[in-house]
């Protein structure tokens, strides 16, 4: 699959759920900071499961803080 495709994929899910039309890219940063944060809990921990759950709720926000910011 595609970056491109999973990026469209985030932005409907995103859509459907309302998260675009009434998020702001600040909202969705301040996700991100929270997200990282799991990411380092999950790092010292040396979680991988948690890591890679971490990795991908980090690009979501990403995605939403992009597609919040059109």
């Amino acid at each position: 699959m595609s970056f491109a495709k999973t990026e469209m994929q985030v932005i409907v899910w995103g859509t459907d759920r309302g998260i675009v039309q009434n998020s702001t890219p600040a909202a969705q940063a301040k996700k991100t900071l929270e997200e990282l944060d799991e990411l380092y809990a999950a790092i010292a921990k040396g979680d991988r499961a948690e890591m890679a759950d971490a990795y991908g709720d980090i690009l979501v926000t990403l995605v939403m803080g992009c597609a919040c910011a059109d």
